[in-house]
């Protein structure tokens, strides 16, 4: 069980670049959800559509 585990996390030498990229594909994904509601509410808040 924990030799899989270290498989999965390795990767062949190439888990550090695998894991990094889908670490930052997380990340961007999570900023491209939050700033529009972010700017939803700003805009509710103002009451206006203008910035």
């Amino acid at each position: 069980m924990l030799d899989s585990l270290q498989l999965l996390f390795i990767m062949d030498g190439k888990g550090p670049y695998v894991w990094a990229c889908l670490l930052i594909l997380i990340i961007v994904i999570f900023i491209n959800l939050i700033i529009p509601v972010i700017r939803l509410k700003r805009i509710y808040r103002e009451g206006t559509l203008e910035e």
